[in-house]
Parts: structure tokens; sequence; C-alpha cells
């Protein structure tokens, strides 16, 4: 595994966490001791081992020495239920889970599976030399090497399998356009169980830069964490765009520090790349990236320099990806960084083979505007009312257009009348106003029946919208 290599060889990388930095050599000694640890517990190239862990030191350590040692990851959402847990843990037939706190240790006391509880004084065991054990089978690229659990939120949820070159190949190509080096600190936001973690961790930790895990009392309460990043001297900073508002306001300076602003994981609304790209100086950088987690990061955009435009794309194809739109606009995508299906569950995934690639169907719309592709939400998204095909993000994009409009949603409530559309919308707006203003934008069968303001949208443990939450 190519990143393995170059985490093995650099002399920089680091880990910000708790007060101190952890060092490059020590980082290695722990990795190289925790791989060979984990093949002294009876495990082999190619087990599953699951890792219920909040940000820190020890899940980028326990991943990489697991990584290491050949293991397949089976990263768990620390926000589902734990009934939910042991059924993943069951279904990844993982043979080891190692967790930490209060409820850690409830799924690991009637859990399936062995155990490994860590308290706040665990650390792995550090190797005298800091290289990697020798494997006793080679593993190829297309071993895998992390099964994700997709949230769930439209039926069971789905483990997505990535395998290792996968990782090499996105990780190799992100850290090169990102231009990140020795110099750079590169903020840990998303859950390990998420796939945005992918970038913030192996770039960060194959470059020779600092990987700054953001502690969890700063995601819970991100208006505060502006003021953390600049402490930390961030660098490079990627979430979903929610986080991005709180944690970067308008009334408030970018921190100093920040080159590299990305957003995913949700429609990255117009006002808000408008005002970031603003405050970022021109050599800095503000991407959108997309792709479902079925495929990671398969298309991006990047703001140019005084950018003010109406509307944000989802961008190109990045090198390792091939696109192409079905005739109903659906979005499908080939490469090395597409998943090799779900796990357990081969038939479960669509796929069509054209042109001597297999292409995997994800379900979201897109179009082409010149060279750029515009998302247009899910294809399982698609309302109609009153007859009329009904694209929710494109409501949900006009309603955030509204001046004093922070972020919007919108769903579909039953009436006396039939389905009617409902906006949600928060910021210190006037309904009416707000209606009002997208009735100039949209036409008449897309406006929405109703707009209700709300403090703030609610969200899921992955920071996406929860519009079941609003039904």
């Amino acid at each position: 595994m190519r990143l393995l290599e170059r985490f093995f060889t650099h002399e920089t990388p680091q880990i910000a966490w708790d007060g101190e930095d952890i060092v490059a050599g020590v980082l290695r000694r722990r990795v190289a001791g925790g791989a060979r640890w984990l093949r002294g517990r009876g495990l082999r190239p190619g087990d599953h081992v699951g890792l219920h862990l909040p940000h820190g030191a020890a899940a980028p350590l326990l991943l990489l020495a697991c990584w290491s040692a050949g293991l397949v990851v089976v990263p768990l959402d620390l926000g589902r239920p734990t009934d939910q847990l042991r059924r993943l843990l069951k279904r990844s037939k993982a043979r080891l889970l190692i967790t930490s706190g209060k409820k850690g240790a409830n799924l690991a006391r009637h859990g399936p599976i062995e155990s490994l509880v860590l308290d706040k004084a665990w650390t792995l065991p550090v190797a005298q030399t800091a290289t990697a054990p020798e494997l006793e089978v080679e593993l190829s690229p297309d071993a895998p090497a992390l099964i994700l659990w997709t949230s769930g939120s439209t039926g069971t949820p789905k483990g997505v399998s990535i395998t290792r070159g996968a990782i090499d190949d996105f990780v190799e190509h992100w850290t090169e356009r990102l231009g990140i080096g020795p110099t750079d600190r590169v903020a840990w936001t998303a859950a390990l169980s998420f796939d945005l973690s992918l970038l913030d961790l192996g770039v960060a930790l194959s470059s020779g830069a600092t990987l700054v895990p953001v502690p969890e009392e700063r995601l819970a309460f991100p208006e505060e964490l502006g003021a953390w990043l600049t402490e930390q001297q961030v660098t490079c900073l990627y979430t979903v765009p929610s986080l991005l508002e709180r944690a970067l306001p308008a009334d408030k300076p970018l921190p100093a520090s920040l080159r590299v602003i990305l957003s995913a994981g949700e429609a990255l609304p117009v006002s808000l790349a408008r005002r970031l790209r603003a405050a970022l100086p021109a050599e800095g950088l503000l991407g959108n990236l997309f792709g479902p987690t079925e495929t990671n990061v398969s298309v991006a955009w990047f703001a140019p320099p005084g950018w003010a435009g109406d509307a944000v794309p989802i961008g190109a194809p990045c090198p390792y990806a091939k696109v192409r739109l079905t005739d109903e606009g659906e979005l499908l995508v080939a490469g090395s960084t597409v998943m090799t299906g779900y796990w357990g569950e081969p038939d479960r995934a669509q796929w069509s083979d054209l042109d001597g690639d297999r292409w995997l169907h994800t379900g979201d719309l897109a179009r082409w505007e010149g060279d750029e592709l515009h998302f247009l939400g899910r294809a399982d998204r698609m309302l109609k009312i009153r007859g009329y095909r009904v694209e929710p993000e494109n409501v949900e994009g006009a309603l955030a257009l509204v001046p004093g409009v922070l972020e919007a949603a919108v769903i579909v409530r039953d009436s006396d009348d039939g389905p009617v559309l409902v906006g949600f919308v928060a910021g210190d707006v006037d309904p009416v106003a707000v209606r009002k203003a997208v009735s100039a934008t949209l036409p008449g069968w897309a406006v929405p029946e109703h707009i209700e303001v709300v403090d703030a949208l609610p969200r899921s443990t992955r920071g996406k919208v929860d519009r079941a939450a609003l039904s």
C-alpha cells in the first residue's frame, strides 16, 4: 500500500493532540508496534477489525496499524444505536472490536466478538524500529482495506467495500492537487466512519504534514471552531457546508493560516461559496468535492479568484474517474476509486458494462453546463407536484439565495389538495418575504406552499440535513 510506504519514509508526519505533537519517529514505531501487536492476537491479512473510536490520536494510529498488518478496517459510527452497531459487527464478520468510552464498553460487554476497550492512558506498543512489518502474504491493490457503512437513511445500511489501491489513487491525487506538504496542518473533522475522513487522514499522514484531530466538544459547538483553527494554525479544512457556515461566520475574519477550504457531503450554498472565496487570498483554494461513498470524490470544482457566480458546479471528473450521464440524467462513474461492491450483498448495486468499462449507477442526477457538471438531486428525491417534475435541490438553491437565509431544505407534505412543497429556512427572515422572493425566480408549481423559519436545520450524525425530522 503506497500510502504506508510514504508514511514510513517521511521524516515529518505528526499528530497534534492533547497539547503536544506526536512526532514522526514515535508515530512510525507505534504503528509498526501496533501491527505486530494485532498479528500477535492471531489476526491475519484479510481479517476484519471494527474501530469504534472518537477523534484523537488512537484512531488514525490504529487505522494505519491495521493496514500495515493487512487487515480490513470497519469503522463504526459513534452516533448509531448500540443494537444497530452489534448487527453491523455481525454482518461485517469482524474478528475484533476496538472501542472506548461508556458506550463502547456497553457495546463490547454484549457484543458478538472479542473486544478491547481502551482507557485514556492506553497507547499502542512501541516497536524498536520504525519500519512496517513484513506481511505473510503479498496483498494486491485489489485487496479490501475498508468497509464503510452507509447511513441507512433510505433502508438498511450498506457496507461499501474500498480497496487498498483505491485509497492510494485517491490520496495521491489529492495530496498533489492541494499541494499538501510538511508545513501544512490538516484538520480532521469527519468521523472515521465517514468517507470525508480518508482525505484528512490519508493526505496528512502520507505527505509529512501534521494531522490535527478536532476535539469532539469543538465539533459539538462549531461556533467555537474558528478560534480553535486559529490557535492550531490549521491550513486545510474539509467538512460539510453547514459546519463551514457556523465555524467561519460572516462577521469574523477567516483564520489567517487557512489556505485550503473544501466542502462536500451536501450542496454548497452559493452565498457561502461567494463569501469564502472572497475571504480567501487569491492563491487560496475553495473546492466543492462531490461523489457518493461508493465512488469517494469522483468530480470536483474549485472557485477561481473573484468568483461570484449564481450556481455552484460539482465540477469535472478527477483523473482516476470517468463519468457519463444516462438519457435520464443519472450520473454513472467508473474508475479505480469506485467500490468493488457492497459487503455481503453483491447484487445490491446497479452496474452497466459500457465501452469496456464497468459503470456504477449512483442514483444522482446531473447535467453538463460546458465542461462542468451541476448536481440536480437524487433520482429517488425527484418529486411530482401537480403533474410537474420538481427537483428539490433547485428549490433549495433558490431559497438559499434569498438575503438572510443561511440554509434551506424542502419536503413534501400531503394536503387536501394533494402533495405540496414546504420550505424550511434558517436565518433572521420573514417567511412571507422569502416566498415572495423565490416566486420571482421559480415557476409557480415549484414555489413552496409554506415557508417555515427554524433556528437551524436538523442534522444526521454525518452532518447532513435530516429531512425525515422535518416531516
